[in-house]
């Protein structure tokens, strides 16, 4: 069977292209993002983190203001603070692992190398770390190396999830149009 070209599998070309530079550039940025929050010296890292559990705080105050997120002081707002920071590490690695697969799935639907992805976003986690370790006040910790392992691994399966539903709502509609054509004949 012949394909002819036609003016939608042109359209189809530049949006593949399109998607494919907004992806490549929003993982870049990602990872700029990352590394330059790991170059911070120790002080101004524990400022952002008090800064934005401070924020937390507020939020919590209105929605829930007997809770231990708002009423946290002392030694339990360090421990809060402790814990946004596990939660910040986990979150940036699960988007940097979510943006990598789709990063990979634009450019081939090839399977087999599919854990490319996660190795490539492991990879910035442990140069993260590498950073940190030259940073002034900063240290490499095994502990945020895994925690970033576990959110890129998240990352990855939350965007294989989401291939695997769009393929499967792709083939759903392909078969639906096949068949009307086939009734139309």
């Amino acid at each position: 069977m012949k394909i002819s070209y036609n003016k939608g599998m042109k359209e189809k070309k530049w949006v593949k292209i399109v998607f494919r530079v907004l992806l490549t550039g929003l993982t870049a940025a990602l990872i700029v993002w990352i590394f330059s929050n790991s170059l911070q010296v120790a002080e101004s890292s524990a400022e952002q983190s008090d800064s934005f559990t401070k924020k937390l705080q507020n939020f919590f105050k209105i929605i829930a203001p007997d809770s231990f997120i708002a009423t946290a002081t002392g030694a339990d707002f360090d421990r809060l603070e402790a814990v946004v920071r596990v939660i910040a590490h986990f979150s940036e690695f699960a988007l940097l692992g979510a943006l990598a697969f789709w990063t990979y799935r634009a450019y081939t639907p090839k399977k087999i190398w599919m854990i490319a992805p996660f190795v490539g976003a492991a990879l910035v986690a442990i140069i993260d770390e590498i950073l940190q370790y030259f940073t002034p006040g900063r240290a490499f910790q095994i502990t945020d190396v895994l925690i970033d392992w576990a959110g890129v691994g998240a990352g990855c399966l939350f965007a294989l999830a989401t291939v695997a539903i769009g393929t499967r709502i792709g083939r759903k509609r392909r078969e639906k149009q096949a068949k009307k054509a086939e009734s139309e004949v």
